[in-house]
């Protein structure tokens, strides 16, 4: 198994790369009965946290307004990965028309002067109100009365992202290391881990989609016999089996029996 690219080992903002991909449809309960609505996954190269947004349908122009509200949460991303699918090839390709036309078509004319709030929040859409005090007769927004209380909470945050970072580098990557290696020998694909009895694997069936393949339990190595979650047995060859990332072998008890030690004679 080849590298992993620099995306996936390097360390940047949260969301500053990212893969995209729609989820669904989901069946939802709404006032005119049952209607269908995707999900837009952005999943986080680096740290693989998960951003959702959802879609009502795959339209591209549905489909740029679950780009600006990722936007205007997670910030501009320098990297989008996904499919060939109509709606991200339209979205992308007019993006790209846009900004290499905007200094030519736009001018500099029309932009004001920076303030010292731009510095701070430039564009920022906020969604949570600042001031949770509902009873009071007249709105007042936020202020910093103090300057110790700033550079202390700036400090604060900069300590647990270095320590996020740490782990990041010293578990995260490590884990990666112990990735599943398959090879290819023959026109058999040969599985160099061994299954473990009672691992949880995903079950390969070619004419279902890969979202719905059943979760199975096998018993053997060479041809594992799988239950499904309807109780029926089936056999199927280990090449068919796909490790999840979670190893049914670490929390594994080793049981004892703890047999009383016979007495010494004297």
């Amino acid at each position: 198994m080849p590298s992993l690219p620099e995306t996936r080992v390097k360390r940047s903002r949260t969301f500053e790369q990212v893969g995209l991909d729609y989820m669904g449809p989901l069946s939802v309960k709404s006032i005119t009965g049952l209607v269908k609505r995707w999900i837009a996954l952005f999943m986080s190269f680096t740290t693989r946290a998960v951003h959702l947004e959802m879609a009502g349908n795959l339209s591209a122009e549905n489909f740029l307004h679950v780009l600006r509200r990722f936007i205007a949460r997670r910030e501009y991303p320098k990297l989008i990965l996904s499919d060939n699918a109509n709606q991200f090839q339209l979205i992308f390709k007019t993006i790209m028309e846009e900004n290499a036309n905007f200094l030519a078509t736009k001018g500099f004319g029309d932009y004001g002067i920076i303030r010292p709030i731009d510095f701070i929040s430039p564009m920022a859409s906020l969604d949570l109100p600042i001031n949770y005090d509902s009873d009071q007769d007249e709105y007042t927004s936020y202020t910093i009365k103090t300057k110790d209380k700033p550079v202390k909470y700036w400090t604060s945050t900069l300590s647990t992202l270095d320590v996020f970072w740490k782990l990041w580098k010293e578990e995260y990557l490590i884990s990666l290391r112990e990735r599943t290696q398959r090879e290819l020998t023959s026109p058999r694909i040969v599985e160099k881990r061994i299954l473990h009895e009672n691992e949880i694997v995903l079950l390969n069936e070619p004419k279902v989609p890969r979202g719905v393949w059943k979760l199975a339990r096998d018993g053997k190595i060479r041809r594992a016999t799988i239950q499904l979650p309807n109780g029926k047995q089936i056999d199927r060859s280990i090449n068919m089996l796909y490790h999840m990332e979670i190893d049914a072998t670490k929390d594994r008890e080793e049981n004892v029996d703890d047999e009383p030690e016979e007495p010494i004679a004297q």
